[in-house]
């Protein structure tokens, strides 16, 4: 299969290892590692799964649930009993509505199934006597209102004093998340006694979990594994657990039928039309360390079999994530130039859903009558997502420079000022409750530090044009908690608008774009057409607005469901998407999205309307990208600024104004393609690359990390040896350049000394004078850093030019250093 974009990837997949002090230890672990790989590539699989069956086929989990965390409210005659994530209305409907916890546990690779049990458990009586509110029915959040009768409770349960629910825990089945095996189980914490009215709460219980580990697995890429096992922790209650629970790592290179050998972490499916315009965003992404390519549908739909043109796309996502070991796949285009999949859900309507191409776990038609997701097929969905899939809603050429320059915009070059402000429209849903529950929840999660602009209808503070003011200004994020259609946010059943599609020509918040996301039902309908501007839903309309809007959009194909008077499903949903953004730091967008959605998943077969949610909220969007959680900072890059083609290892080290960067995603790419390597720093912020330039080149440095500032340099590679003043070796003397040289906060020192001995380190003024010593001490022979905030022993240092002197023995170095 040809590709529309290639990259030369034969060092691609040639990782080098992280440093930690010295370039001698960098080497030996390399070779280790080499050694290690060639000499358990045989005995893996075997080492693995007797692992597994042998340590992990039994383990006891300690759940223990908080009094606090328990709010009771009244309504009417009933009681409203509410739990911090759980989940009211599952269930049969007129039964008593309790929290129920939807909750994931880390199993063993090759888990096929498991049995629990109570080991043991301890019970705290609720002092009083409780009239629970009955489970009713979920109701639509679409602009018309839907009147929905009072189910009463039934008195097969009130009626009798046993104990409801008669078991707490009820056990889902196996999960597979990208061949992470995930124990799917529903606990409720309460048990009530309707004839007496009194509520016990669980303030301890022990399970007991026995797994069959018969499963198989499909190998991942270390890329794979290392991305989703750092979502599963922030997805179980055992994430300490998760490491031992990896799948088998894919440690070859080869093709398959239909795609040649590649190294590919995402892919643009597009049209043949659109395809080169994405060229900007594919080269941004290569070159920050994210080797990427587009692929078109034509050539997806004459290689790959499949029913129609969504399940040949499926198959080529299927195949793209095991050879290729791809993570995220945007879809650009519209539904006539990239398909999308339309089941016929279990509550009886079609629903536009995009988890189709993410979920990649059976074919969702297990009848094979090409109508899918029915009820019939669901036994073999697990609706995880196993990829991270985005759309783009384009068609026009306008549009993708439209993209392009959103995300370029947002993730290079934010403007200041507006990135830590929350906007968050509200409404009533049905009087007397409304949107501000969830948008309050929302608010409680985002840092103390951030502005929560509440324009609420309860509090009388919002209208159609403040709300379009205020979207104006430019949020960091919106959420907007209201009823909806395809044209639009509402509230006043329809008569008010939030936002409307012929508004959205009007928004003029320029390069201060956010992250908008609703419960809302419809306004993310982009199968469907509108008789109101280019017949496209609101979210498209967002995306492809040239003069401002949000860069990515989240909401819903179809209707969103609520639960009065607790929060339903769209509004767990979302306030989960700003729990993993805020509480757990998930900063990229595809990740957030999806984890937010899998978290529910257990629930899915119990409660319909909660797997009806989960299929319709889609991402408009690059799933890969990272969005802002705090104000951004500049990165520190130290790296020479010329090799030569004998040089083979370059010492990268990154830095912000505060201290090392851990985690940062270093890319060495060189202009006509021999060099593409990258990795993640240390601790320490350093990371070591082996690299063997034949030729002269321009070799690109890019860096990435969370909360910072793409750092884009360059080296320039040499014939022979350019006369580099100073070995950069560990065995010999140096002292880098400060990074940064100018500073306003503090300063990394980077130094090596050739053997032990004593070390001074001293700060010159212009005329040479010892204005104070930073180090006067008997030091080992390597690498050193000190962190240096521009303090002396007289205190502060005014702004000025300086000099930092290193003397080891009788070797000297200086290096010139600017205080602002």
């Amino acid at each position: 299969m040809q590709q529309a974009k290639k990259r030369n990837n034969k060092n691609s997949t040639k990782k080098s290892k992280k440093s930690k002090n010295r370039k001698a230890d960098h080497r030996k672990q390399k070779r280790n590692r080499v050694f290690n790989d060639r000499l358990t590539k045989e005995m893996i699989v075997m080492f693995t799964i007797w692992f597994c069956l042998v340590s992990a086929s039994e383990t006891n989990l300690n759940l223990r649930f908080s009094e606090n965390k328990i709010r009771i409210q009244k309504y009417g005659d009933f009681d409203i009993i509410l739990y911090d994530n759980g989940l009211n209305n599952i269930g049969k409907q007129g039964y008593p509505s309790l929290p129920v916890l939807s909750i994931l546990i880390a199993a063993p690779f090759n888990t096929a199934d498991a049995d629990i049990e109570i080991k043991n458990i301890e019970w705290r009586n609720i002092p009083g006597e409780f009239n629970i509110y009955p489970i009713q029915p979920p109701l639509p959040l679409s602009d018309i209102q839907v009147e929905s009768k009072f189910v009463p409770p039934d008195i097969n349960i009130y009626e009798k004093d046993l104990p409801y629910p008669a078991e707490i825990v009820s056990y889902r089945g196996i999960g597979n998340r990208a061949e992470f095996k995930l124990v799917k189980v529903l606990l409720c914490p309460f048990q009530y006694f309707p004839k007496t009215k009194k509520l016990n709460f669980v303030e301890q219980v022990t399970l007991r979990i026995t797994y069959k580990t018969t499963a198989s697995c499909k190998p991942r890429t270390h890329f794979q594994i290392k991305s989703i096992a750092n979502s599963i922790k922030k997805m179980v209650i055992n994430p300490e657990d998760v490491d031992k629970c990896l799948p088998l790592e894919y440690h070859g290179g080869k093709g398959s039928p239909y795609l040649n050998e590649g190294d590919y972490k995402e892919v643009y499916i597009t049209s043949t039309s659109l395809a080169p315009l994405l060229d900007p965003i594919v080269d941004w992404r290569t070159k920050q360390g994210i080797p990427c390519t587009t692929v078109t549908v034509s050539n997806i739909i004459s290689t790959y079999p499949g029913w129609d043109a969504p399940e040949k796309i499926r198959n080529f996502i299927k195949d793209a994530d095991t050879t290729w070991g791809t993570l995220y796949f945007t879809l650009a285009g519209d539904t006539g130039a990239v398909p999308t999949r339309i089941l016929i859900n279990q509550l009886g309507s079609t629903v536009a859903t995009d988890l189709y191409f993410s979920d990649l776990d059976s074919t969702w038609d297990a009848d094979g009558d090409h109508i899918y997701a029915e009820e019939e097929d669901s036994s073999a969905c697990d609706w995880f997502s196993d990829v991270f899939v985005g759309r783009l809603a384009t068609s026009t050429e306008e549009h993708i420079n439209t993209f392009l320059w959103k995300i370029f915009t947002y993730e290079k070059n934010p403007p200041s000022g507006y990135l830590k402000k929350c906007l968050l429209p509200a409404s009533y849903l049905w009087p007397p409750y409304g949107a501000d529950q969830v948008n309050d929840s929302i608010a409680n999660c985002t840092p103390a530090d951030w502005q929560d602009s509440k324009l609420y209808e309860m509090l009388g503070n919002v209208n159609h044009q403040i709300t379009l003011d205020s979207l104006n200004v430019g949020f960091g994020f919106v959420h907007f908690g209201g009823h909806g259609n395809l044209n639009g946010i509402y509230w006043d059943e329809g008569v008010d608008t939030f936002l409307y599609n012929t508004d959205v020509p009007l928004l003029n918040n320029g390069d201060k774009l956010g992250v908008y996301n609703s419960i809302a039902c419809f306004p993310g309908g982009f199968d469907t057409d509108t008789s109101v501007l280019n017949d496209d839903c609101l979210a498209e309309n967002l995306m492809n607005c040239p003069t401002g809007g949000p860069v990515a959009v989240i909401m819903n194909s179809r209707v969103g469901l609520g639960t009065p008077p607790s929060m339903g499903p769209s509004e767990k949903l979302d306030l989960e998407f700003y729990r993993k953004v805020f509480r757990e730091g998930t900063y990229i967008i595809g990740d957030a999205h999806s984890t937010s959605k899998d978290v529910y998943v257990p629930a899915s077969d119990t409660a319909e309307h909660y797997l009806f949610c989960i299929l319709e909220l889609n991402l408009f969007g690059d799933p890969a990208m990272p969005m802002w959680l705090d104000t951004p900072l500049e990165l520190f890059v130290d790296h020479p600024d010329s090799i030569t083609t004998t040089q083979n290892e370059i010492l990268i080290t990154v830095t912000d104004s505060r201290a090392p960067v851990p985690n940062a995603l270093v890319c060495l790419m060189s202009k006509q393609g021999e060099i593409y390597e990258y990795d993640y720093t240390d601790a320490n912020g350093q990371v070591l690359f082996t690299i063997n330039p034949t030729i002269p080149d321009t070799l690109w440095v890019t860096t990435t990390a969370k909360n910072h500032l793409p750092y884009e340099g360059y080296s320039i590679i040499y014939e022979g040896n350019p006369g580099v003043e100073e070995e950069s070796s560990s065995g010999v003397f140096t002292l880098t350049t400060p990074c940064p040289s100018i500073i306003d906060k503090s300063v990394i020192i980077n130094y090596s000394i050739p053997e032990r001995n004593d070390v001074c380190i001293t700060v010159l003024d212009v005329t040479g004078r010892n204005l104070g010593t930073l180090v006067n001490c008997r030091q080992k022979k390597g690498r050193h850093i000190l962190v240096w905030d521009g303090t002396i022993n007289t205190g502060k240092l005014s702004a000025g030019i300086y000099f930092l002197k290193l003397r080891c023995g009788c070797r000297t170095a200086v290096k010139k250093i600017i205080i602002l």
